[in-house]
């Protein structure tokens, strides 16, 4: 249905209030001060979180100046009595910043003069209109624009850009386009030119022409809209489709520097793990901007689009009808990918040929076909291209110029440019262009290529050189780089592009500048001049004509170059690095670049593009012979099948990796002879709870655990699974039954072998109802028969799928299948005991120096305060460090650690634990040994919903609402660790939930604790929260926001490990822990820690194990992750935990250590620890 010019429709009242707030220029603070609220109540009206009483509606009615004929309806629909759709909001402008228009924009316009103007094409034009006036009324579409190079698709989208905003005077316009060199690997690039247009980075394309001033106005005027709608309901986009500049231009129009930057880092790490909701939130930010303005949007090249976008592309379309949305795209038809779609997340499921379907589908026939032939048009055309310029050249020489170019747009345009430069067309005496009275049409070039060699040879010397250089990078180039490449000087190349190539011969355009810096957040350290072909055929030409000794040379400068500038940022980069060094030759670093580019691919979901990298990776590497570095690509490219759940090539791409591995472990010798390590490696640490792997229950014991034990599979600090114990493995029954084959060289450290039979009786003992394993019992509930014999239901062990058929074969039946089962594998709960020596001493085996171990690290010494660990020479498997021993300082004071790597007595020390004050001064006094990286770890407080006061779900979501996270972790903490603004599954993880967590808003809080019976505190019970040693300082300030803003008495209680573990989870009403996964997967936090740390303390709700069941049982990563999403929803509202801080890794480490690897999850590398002399 048509929208009346004066008004428009809201999609509901928050929305409403969000617009009227803006048009009066008011911030969410001013007009809470207006209303008498607090900021947060306006900012969950807005957010149709709250629904205001009658009072607060009238007084907003005040506040935002609603004329009294609407007052009626607007109280109404704020009380949900009427419809959201029926207010109308009168539309008013919103100005981008409090600055108004930039003043590039507000100054004379500088700008080069345009290029020739745009002729022929009415009927296509109209056509294109036709399809706009029915999204301007509301029934959004896909047009395709069909075209072979020089077919003149993208002048068609540029013109009905340039001629679409005076019939519509809200239309908003913004261009992206894909690319030939790097869009099959850079994943959702088109996407993010649109979004960067949207949020108001505008100037560079406004400058380079690409924008008339009306088009960057408008887009300008949008972008704090944009970026507020981003913020609201797409905070996954940041720093994945939005840029962050623009994020933080609008942040700081609000806020002071340091918050904005606070504020931008949480959105970031929140947004790292959770690329499986990108396609949920762009659509949805995209509706919502149409229904203020509506857009017109475009993407260039689609046949080179990656299949994150084809995909975000084939969701989009199918979401367009009932938008004010036109979506125009250009392709070339002979260039698409046939490829296939990839199972899985989003990014993987869809190519460019199936989305066209899918538009043919929806639309019907909404192409246009450029390459038809229509003698008429074409004619027409060619008459047009001819008549840009006035002239009295006769019909004759008009028709021989139409057959000689088939009304071609580019052959027509080069082969005009010919005829003037040569003299067959000269201007007459009234400045008219006339043809000579005799051409020789047959020694006129037939072929366009022909045509681009005759305006080529007449560039040389240098300009020819820059040109081929800039061939090498592509159809898009800078200028430092060519630069570097072709061996000129930079400002040299700068002029020769702006002037002769530019301005005088038309071969090249500017394109505004392409920024580089340290980092996303902080602003560009650099930006590189950037230029363009007139048209893709020069650069495809220039780049054939090149000798292959000269190209393969070219691509190298070209790549060193780049990686030069962009030395801060590489896996920005990373996919033209790759393609540069490949065509270079260098193996080497082409597989250096293509490993990270496929790294970056599967951590944003685009498993097409990853797996295609890691091929292409692993073609290099065999055809080099380095069979170990095919062996971890091997396993990066199992692991991307596995995680797209195509367990068929999966086991296909291990198995194939497990001969390399076994081979490389063979052949290269070790980095170190166990004769050369000769380093004791100095750390501090915590007194582990124990040493035996089943019984291991905290990060601190299973750190240890790891370092004297070694299981079926280890995981690689990239978090690759890698053989350990087993040398292969099989997995058959559609990932329910897993066949392992052992080593022959692996052995306990007194010698005797390790066997499959020492894995089935780990595992069953593990699994008795009497051993205290409650972590690794759960863990192998995985396995068929194992939660039904830890809980007692039979007592038959035989029952239990784990059988060891012969010492080297160990076979595993799953209840059902488990994406994460490998990945679990790897956890040092699931290692092996030594049954000779447990099935003597099961009490006291694991308490002794004289432990039996098969890991890279034997036991040496054990005593109050020191731990120390020696190389065990007759481990299996290669290592690369150089640590003869490690010696651990136990249970230290902080301040003596600190002291003691002051004085050179820690090599490294952990900085996890300890006090702010300490983590500040690492920093400030040791920048250059600070170390600080990813780790996947919530921080949390549990109820314990037994027993009162937190029986009550309002006593625990008052709790919840006091607290501000975030002012802990900005100002006690000092940003050490992030502030739990999302659900339970931390940042870094598949299965996040950003922006899950309920918003500090005390007056609610109060509310809660008032109707639970405890007015102002009043009647509430003295809790201790209980915690162990060393945490206080973590969670002491949270529980004092509880006090001051609800008046009750909670107070943090430090308990020793053991006297923690002794009381058992439900002991008391209020604890306060940890969780590091045992594998990278939700489950483990969503079912597993839930299941050990609050299961026992009553909640447990039947929703609740649904969905956490039914996403186990899931084989799709989507479906998985909808589960998990909705469970998320189910902690927050009920709140049995609560989490508040997620963490990170925190390091000194001295400058002699030169190899220091860690990991998000528990594992510690100290076996690849490389330590220099001056460190003795």
């Amino acid at each position: 249905m048509p929208i009346p010019d004066d008004e428009i429709y809201t999609a509901s009242f928050g929305y409403w209030v969000k617009r009227r707030r803006l048009a009066l220029d008011l911030t969410q603070s001013a007009l809470a001060r207006r209303v008498g609220c607090a900021t947060v109540t306006v900012k969950k009206i807005e957010r149709d979180e709250r629904r205001p009483s009658r009072q607060m509606v009238e007084s907003l009615a005040d506040g935002l100046e609603v004329p009294d004929a609407e007052r009626v309806r607007f109280v109404a629909m704020g009380l949900g009595e009427r419809a959201a759709d029926t207010l109308p909001l009168a539309r008013r402008p919103v100005t981008a910043e409090p600055g108004g228009k930039p003043p590039w924009l507000t100054g004379s316009d500088t700008r080069p003069a345009p290029g020739a103007r745009f002729v022929g094409r009415e009927t296509e034009l109209a056509e294109l209109d036709r399809h706009l006036q029915r999204a301007l009324d509301g029934d959004g579409r896909v047009v395709l624009v069909a075209g072979e190079a020089g077919r003149g698709k993208t002048a068609l989208l540029a013109e009905f850009a340039r001629a679409a905003p005076a019939a519509a005077p809200e239309l908003v316009v913004a261009h992206g386009a894909c690319s030939a060199v790097t869009g099959l690997g850079d994943p959702y690039l088109p996407f993010r030119d649109l979004f960067a247009s949207l949020a108001g980075d505008v100037e560079a394309r406004w400058q380079a022409g690409t924008l008339t001033a009306e088009q960057a106005r408008r887009l300008w005027a949008l972008a704090p809209e944009a970026v507020d709608t981003v913020l609201a309901t797409g905070q996954q986009l940041v720093d994945v489709l939005v840029p962050v500049p623009a994020v933080r231009r609008r942040l700081e129009a609000r806020m002071d520097a340091a918050q904005a930057t606070t504020r931008i880092e949480a959105l970031r790490r929140e947004g790292e793990a959770r690329r499986d909701r990108v396609f949920e939130q762009a659509t949805a930010v995209l509706r919502a901007l149409a229904q203020q303005s509506p857009l017109l949007l475009s993407i260039d090249d689609l046949q080179w689009a990656d299949a994150a976008s084809a995909s975000l592309l084939f969701h989009l379309v199918r979401r367009l009808p009932s938008s004010r949305i036109l979506l125009v795209c250009a392709y070339r038809p002979s260039d698409l990918a046939a490829d296939a779609a990839v199972p899985g997340g989003e990014g993987t499921g869809w190519s460019v040929r199936e989305t066209l379907f899918e538009i043919e589908r929806l639309f019907g026939e909404v192409e246009i076909d450029l390459d038809a032939f229509d003698p008429v048009a074409a004619r027409s055309l060619s008459d047009a291209l001819l008549d840009r310029e006035p002239n009295n050249l006769p019909d004759a020489f008009r028709v021989k110029f139409f057959w000689q170019t088939r009304g071609h747009p580019l052959f027509a345009v080069e082969l005009l440019r010919e005829m003037q430069a040569q003299g067959d067309l000269v201007r007459d005496e009234t400045g008219r262009w006339v043809a000579r009275d005799e051409i020789d049409w047959a020694a006129l070039p037939a072929r366009v290529t022909a045509v681009i060699e005759q305006q080529l040879h007449r560039i040389d010397g240098e300009a020819r050189r820059l040109l081929d250089a800039a061939s090498v990078e592509g159809e898009f180039f800078t200028a430092d780089v060519v630069a570097a490449a072709s061996g000129l000087d930079r400002a040299r190349v700068v002029r020769l592009l702006s002037g002769e190539l530019g301005r005088q011969r038309g071969m090249v355009r500017e394109r505004g500048e392409r920024p580089v810096g340290s980092g996303e957040v902080q602003p560009p350290t650099q930006r590189l001049a950037r230029f363009q072909f007139r048209h893709a055929l020069f650069q495809h030409y220039l780049y054939q004509k090149l000798g292959a000794a000269e190209r393969q040379r070219l691509h190298a400068r070209t790549g060193a170059s780049l990686e030069a500038l962009h030395r801060h940022d590489l896996d920005a980069v990373a996919a033209e690095l790759a393609h540069h060094y490949t065509q270079a030759g260098d193996a080497t670093k082409a597989v250096e670049f293509l490993s990270r580019a496929g790294d970056r691919a599967r951590t944003g979901y685009a498993h097409r593009e990853a797996i295609d990298h890691y091929e292409h990776a692993l073609s290099l590497q065999r055809a080099a012979g380095d069979r170990e570095g095919a062996a971890r690509t091997l396993m990066k490219l199992g692991l991307a099948y596995h995680t797209a759940f195509d367990y068929e090539q999966a086991r296909r791409a291990y198995r194939a990796g497990f001969g390399l591995w076994h081979q490389a472990q063979r052949l290269v010798p070790e980095a170190v002879r166990p004769g050369e390590a000769s380093q004791t490696l100095r750390l501090n640490w915590t007194t582990p709870a124990t040493l035996d792997p089943a019984l291991a229950p905290d990060l601190i014991s299973n750190a240890l655990v790891s370092q004297l034990f070694s299981g079926l599979v280890a995981l690689t600090p990239d978090l690759d699974v890698v053989p350990d114990v087993a040398r292969g493995w099989e997995v058959a029954d559609g990932g329910r039954t897993y066949t392992f084959f052992l080593r022959e060289d692996a052995r306990w450290s007194d010698g005797v072998p390790v066997t499959a039979d020492d894995f089935e009786y780990s595992w069953k003992r593990a699994l008795h109802p009497t051993t205290d394993s409650p972590l690794t019992r759960l863990l192998l509930h995985e396995v068929r028969g194992g939660a039904a014999f830890s809980r007692g239901e039979t007592e038959d062990a035989s029952q239990i799928a784990v059988t060891a058929v012969n010492d080297r074969t160990l076979v595993v039946e799953l209840a059902q299948p488990a994406s994460y089962f490998p990945q679990l594998l790897a956890f040092p709960a699931l290692f092996p005991t030594p049954r000779h020596v447990v099935a003597h001493d099961a009490a006291g085996w694991a308490t002794g120096a004289a432990l039996v171990s098969n890991g890279p690290f034997t036991l040496a010494a054990r005593e109050t305060g020191r731990i120390v660990l020696a190389r065990n020479v007759g481990w299996h498997a290669r290592r690369r460090g150089n640590a003869g021993q490690i010696e651990l300082t136990l249970d230290a004071e902080p301040e003596t650690l600190w002291r003691m790597y002051v004085a050179g007595e820690l090599d490294v020390l952990n900085l996890w634990m300890l006090p702010p004050e300490i983590v500040h001064a690492a920093r400030h006094y040791y920048p250059d040994e600070y170390v600080s990286g990813a780790q996947l770890l919530t921080h949390y407080l549990v109820f314990n919903t037994h027993v009162p006061p937190f029986d009550d779900v309002r006593v625990r979501r008052a709790m919840a609402l006091s607290v501000d996270r975030r002012q802990l972790a900005r100002t006690t903490l000092a940003g050490a660790l992030a502030p739990a603004t999302g659900g339970f599954v931390p940042p870094g993880m598949p299965g996040h939930v950003p922006g899950a967590a309920l918003e500090t808003d005390v007056e609610q809080a109060r509310a809660l604790l008032s109707e639970a019976g405890y007015p102002d505190g009043r009647g509430f019970p003295a809790v201790e929260c209980v915690m162990r040693a060393g945490r206080a300082h973590l969670v002491e300030p949270l529980l004092a926001q509880c006090r001051e803003t609800l008046g009750i008495d909670v107070h943090a209680h430090e308990l020793s490990q053991l006297d923690l573990l002794d009381r058992g989870p439900g002991s008391s009403a209020l604890g306060f822990g940890y969780w590091v996964p045992e594998y990278p997967d939700p489950d483990c936090f969503l079912r597993l820690c839930l299941e050990a740390d609050v299961a026992d303390s009553g909640w447990w709700p039947a929703k609740y194990d649904e969905l956490v069941t039914e996403a186990r049982a899931l084989t799709t990563q989507e479906e998985r992750l909808a589960r998990y999403r909705d469970a998320e929803e189910v902690l927050a509202e009920e709140v049995p935990i609560l989490p508040v801080l997620y963490g990170r890794v925190h390091l000194l480490v001295k400058p002699w250590v030169t190899h220091f690897a860690s990991s998000p999850v528990k594992q510690r590398f100290w076996h690849q620890a490389v330590k220099g002399d001056q460190g003795r």
